[in-house]
């Protein structure tokens, strides 16, 4: 582990690990961390109080002394982590569901900017939820509610790329259904010009370079997570884990679904496909998914399995991280790097 207690104590103590993007440069991971309130916080029973965040990121080849920094984030309701890469911007970028922009690059700029603040299509002044930021190729885009996707351009500036996307019925007038029904959940793409978007009920949108377009998918359950995967097919996850594989209008269920509770990501690594949840991560292996700490072929040590509930993959496909709550771990491919588990410390 190159976190030690006494860099524990300082950055990661009463504070659990929510997200994790590796970058925006190999040997660098960012992390977004949430505050624990248990009975001896002295907000414990403050039912408006909003639980601190923090942005970490390691630099794992520096020096101790300088290998961690840290910022604290007042006031950043629930939010997500990704990062962007040369020639992109270089750089971390937290989002909240309330379109608050948080965002950090080395020796130029750090703290909250300018909100995501674009308008929905057709109203003046309503702006969509943003449920989540992922990288596709080296940016950063955050997709959300309306069935909106924002692309990352440079420090304090988005450029909606959605705006052929119609706006669901429903959605402008504050109908509850059209709204609960209408979040992009997810992003993935084979390159920037060829990507894949989900949520809603079944709802699947493909970019080909120029425009956006609706297809057709074989079912109309919630759907959480998509993969575009080294192998060339689309992985597309719904809320109890069932999974289908194809591209385009040709789609396959491959895996039934029997989950309690959805993936929070999806991602491929050392040519197989990876799910995690707040329940463990999985692995895709001879057409079943089974979790990765029982895989026939390099299956992940115990240690690297408790900490396993995030997923991020570097743009070049050569490393993999995985979080949860308590620790962080990373591997090339070969072997696995626990930068820390806070049990170790507790």
């Amino acid at each position: 582990m190159i976190i030690d207690e006494t860099a524990w104590g300082k950055f990661f103590k009463n504070f659990d690990v929510y997200d994790c993007t590796y970058g925006f440069e190999h040997d660098r991971v960012g992390l977004l961390l949430i505050e624990i309130l248990n009975e001896d916080h002295e907000e414990y029973d403050n039912p408006w109080y909003t639980p601190k965040k923090k942005l970490i990121s390691i630099v794992i080849n520096n020096p101790p002394e300088k290998r961690v920094f840290s910022m604290i984030l007042e006031n950043v309701s629930l939010a997500t982590i990704s990062s962007g890469w040369n020639p992109s911007q270089s750089e971390f970028v937290i989002s909240s569901t309330d379109r608050q922009v948080v965002s950090y690059k080395t020796r130029e700029y750090k703290g909250v900017e300018n909100r995501i603040d674009t308008p929905i299509p057709g109203s003046s002044d309503l702006k969509p939820a943003i449920s989540k930021v992922i990288r596709v190729g080296s940016s950063v885009y955050a997709i959300g509610g309306a069935f909106r996707i924002y692309k990352r351009i440079t420090h304090q500036v988005w450029d909606e790329c959605s705006k052929t996307l119609p706006v669901p019925d429903g959605y402008i007038e504050g109908k509850a259904e059209a709204i609960s029904r209408s979040l992009f959940k997810d992003l993935s793409g084979f390159s920037e010009s060829d990507m894949y978007a989900v949520g809603g009920m079944g709802t699947v949108y493909h970019f080909d370079g120029k425009k956006w377009q609706q297809i057709t998918f074989p079912t109309n359950k919630l759907l959480y997570t998509v993969c575009c995967g080294g192998d060339g097919f689309v992985y597309i996850a719904d809320f109890d884990g069932a999974i289908w594989k194809g591209r385009d209008e040709k789609w396959e269920k491959i895996i039934n679904g029997a989950m309690s509770m959805p993936f929070l990501d999806m991602g491929w690594f050392d040519g197989r496909l990876w799910c995690a949840s707040d329940y463990g991560i999985w692995v895709l292996e001879d057409e079943k998914l089974v979790l990765a700490m029982y895989a026939k072929y390099k299956p992940i040590p115990p240690e690297v399995a408790v900490l396993s509930k995030r997923i991020d993959v570097s743009p070049d496909g050569t490393v993999m991280m995985v979080c949860g709550s308590r620790g962080v771990a990373i591997c090339n491919g070969n072997e696995w790097n626990v930068l820390f588990d806070s049990m170790e410390f507790e």
